[in-house]
């Protein structure tokens, strides 16, 4: 995680690296990004991978797995996407392709469950990419806008 892109087009959050410590003493490491508390009316955040080259992948296929919490309406917004053309400096710049995956459920009782994102095909793309999960929310107190998103697992094959 520490050479990925973490960036916040608005507002003042930032995707995070956390961890969870199950009962069982295992420690599981992922990437979060939630706007609840920052009292900004506007979130966007984004977390780039560095360039993966996909001349070294057999199938040219994404799979990872997501969680949601307190995201309860479908404006606060996870996606995925890709750039052939960035950077590596200027997100806003680039060409971003969205690309379709499972959400997790945007319900409070689905809270922190992974979901996963089912076979994401990049074959539509050549030589190197960087993969993108962006969030789109608010940190107003009582908003259903508030929530975050945990991404885990990200495997390229």
């Amino acid at each position: 995680f520490q050479d990925w892109v973490l960036f916040s087009q608005a507002g003042s959050k930032k995707w995070f690296k956390a961890s969870y410590t199950d009962s069982k003493n295992f420690t599981n490491d992922y990437i979060e990004f939630s706007s609840f508390g920052s009292g900004d009316a506007s979130n966007i955040g984004w977390a780039i991978t560095p360039a993966y080259s996909l001349d070294l992948l057999s199938q040219k296929a994404l799979i990872f797995q997501s969680a949601q919490h307190h995201a309860t309406s479908t404006e606060n917004k996870f996606e995925l996407l890709v750039s052939t053309n960035f950077n590596g400096t200027d997100v806003l710049g680039a060409t971003w392709v969205p690309l379709k995956f499972k959400l997790p459920t945007y319900t409070n009782g689905t809270n922190y469950d992974m979901v996963n994102s089912g076979r994401v095909s990049l074959s539509a793309f050549s030589g190197n990419i960087y993969i993108a999960f962006r969030v789109t929310g608010n940190g107003l107190q009582n908003s259903a806008v508030s929530g975050g998103f945990q991404v885990d697992n990200i495997k390229l094959f």
